[in-house]
Order: C-alpha cells, then sequence, then structure tokens
C-alpha cells in the first residue's frame, strides 16, 4: 500500500527536516537518505495495534520541489497488521478445533472485525502522516495553500 500527500509551504530552498526527524527517530525510524530538499526514513513493520500510528509506514519520503512537500510513504506496517488481524484468529481456530460444524459460527465474527480492524489501522497511519506534513505548514517559511492525498 502507497500513501502520497503534498503541502504548498512556499519556500524554494532548503529546508530543515528536524521537525520530521524528532517526530519519526524516537518511533523507531531511521535516516535512511538526507539532503538539503529530501529526506527519507526507513522503519519496521508495526507489530501491535498499541504502536504508534506512524509506524503503520515502512518507509517515508519527504521531498521539496517548487515549493511543494511532498509526502510519498510505504504502508508496509499497515499491509502486515491488516493479514495478520484477516488471518491469524479463522487459522488458530481451524487448527485448534479442526474442521468442524461450528467452524463457520467461529470465525463469522473474525471476517467483519478484520476488515474492520483494517481499515481503522490505515486511517490512523494515514491521520498521523497527514498531521506530520501539516505541522510543516504552521512553521514560519510557509502556510497551507494546497493539500492533495491519494491512496494507492
Amino acid at each position: 500500500m502507497k500513501y502520497t500527500s503534498s503541502i504548498y509551504i512556499g519556500t524554494e530552498d532548503s529546508i530543515d527536516f528536524s521537525t520530521a526527524e524528532s517526530t519519526l527517530l524516537p518511533n523507531g525510524f531511521k535516516v535512511l537518505y538526507k539532503s538539503a530538499n529530501s529526506i527519507v526514513f526507513t522503519g519496521t513493520v508495526m507489530q501491535s495495534t498499541k504502536e504508534a500510528p506512524i509506524r503503520g509506514a515502512t518507509r517515508i519520503a519527504l521531498k521539496l520541489e517548487a515549493g511543494l512537500l511532498k509526502l510519498d510513504a510505504n504502508l508496509g506496517g499497515v499491509l502486515w497488521m491488516s493479514i495478520f488481524v484477516c488471518l491469524f484468529p479463522p487459522l488458530l481456530v481451524f487448527f485448534i478445533g479442526g474442521a468442524s460444524d461450528d467452524y463457520f459460527n467461529a470465525i463469522l465474527p473474525w471476517l467483519l472485525i478484520g476488515p474492520a480492524m483494517s481499515y481503522w489501522l490505515r486511517h490512523r497511519t494515514i491521520r498521523a502522516l497527514r498531521t506530520m506534513l501539516e505541522n510543516f505548514g504552521q512553521l514560519p517559511f510557509g502556510n497551507v495553500k494546497s493539500n492533495n492525498n491519494s491512496i494507492k
């Protein structure tokens, strides 16, 4: 899964990415690449729904081009947790109880809960990424003028 967004900050000079670093580094991300106009972070996959929502992204790239700060994120942690919450409970019930008549009744709740949790995890992560990007608009070098979001 990928998520992209952008925000107009009104400067074409180099940008200070310390805001992003102060948000992402304490959450387990590492700087993979850094220049005057771009920075790339990588992190591990989300292993629990109790972790910070930003951990749903496994790769975050910020790039400044013509006054537009672009965010590209791979939502690998969201994908991993979505697969886990959708498949683990039904498979656990199958291996413990076998293929019985009650198997369908036992997994029926998870056929609803799994996709709902997947949506919730994706929504939380995207909201955290948007907030981080919008915080750049509050910095002295510019104001938010446009915000384009897309999920692939």
